[in-house]
C-alpha cells in the first residue's frame, strides 16, 4: 500500500499512469516535492506518525475487499495507532469491512448527497463528513445529538470559512490550513465569533 491522494501519479509526482495500475517499485521511483521525495508507503508513513501526536485520517478510496481493508486495519494495528486513526470512505462496503476486521477503530462516512438520518450514518462509523453545501446547523445539532460528530468539508475561501463555523461542526476539513487559520485568528481580532 502506498500513500497518495490522487488516483494517478501525474498531478503529484513526475510519474504518468493510475496508481493501482503500477507496480510498487515504479510507485516508488518517482519523485515528488520537494525533489528526491518518493510517495511513502503506509507503514511507512505509519512509522513517521506514530513519532508524532497527529491524528490520522486515512481515506480508503475507491471499493476495497474484505482481504485488503483487514491488511489495512492490522497494519494500524500493528504500530499501535487504532486509537489515533479514523478510516474514511464514500464505500460504505469498505466502511463495514473496517467494522468487522477492528471495531473499535473510528469510522467516517464521506459523503456528497443529502445528509441521510443518524440510524443510518452510525451502521457504518460515527463521524460523518458531508460536503459544505449538502449540510445545515440544523442538521449538525441534529446528528450531534444523536451520537453522530460532524466533520464539514471542503473549505477554501473566507466566505466557506464563514459557513463552516455557523455549521457548529466541530472539525473543518480545507484546503489551505494556514489560510483557515489566518482567517479565524481575523475575525476574532474583529470581535466576531471564529
Amino acid at each position: 500500500m502506498v500513500v497518495i491522494h490522487d488516483k494517478t501519479l501525474d498531478r503529484t509526482t513526475d510519474c504518468a499512469g493510475h496508481v493501482k495500475d503500477q507496480m510498487l517499485a515504479y510507485i516508488n521511483a518517482c519523485d515528488t516535492e520537494p525533489a528526491g521525495s518518493h510517495p511513502p508507503g503506509f507503514r511507512q508513513a505509519l512509522i513517521y506518525l506514530k513519532a508524532t501526536d497527529l491524528k490520522i485520517r486515512a481515506e480508503l478510496k475507491g471499493t476495497w475487499t474484505s482481504r485488503q481493508v483487514e491488511t489495512f486495519v492490522d497494519e494500524i494495528a500493528l504500530q499501535g495507532l487504532t486509537s489515533h486513526t479514523i478510516a474514511a470512505s464514500f464505500s460504505t462496503t469498505n466502511l463495514t469491512h473496517a467494522k468487522t476486521h477492528a471495531p473499535t477503530l473510528k469510522r467516517a462516512d464521506l459523503h456528497d448527497g443529502a445528509t441521510p438520518s443518524a440510524a443510518t450514518i452510525k451502521q457504518y462509523g460515527s463521524i460523518y463528513i458531508p460536503l459544505l453545501a449538502n449540510i445545515s446547523a440544523d442538521q449538525v445539532a441534529s446528528l450531534t445529538a444523536a451520537g453522530v460528530t460532524v466533520h464539514v468539508r471542503l473549505g477554501d475561501s473566507p466566505e466557506d470559512y464563514a459557513v463552516m463555523l455557523a455549521t457548529g461542526a466541530p472539525v473543518w476539513v480545507v484546503q489551505d490550513v494556514a489560510d483557515a487559520r489566518a482567517w479565524r485568528r481575523s475575525t476574532r481580532m474583529l470581535g466576531r465569533p471564529g
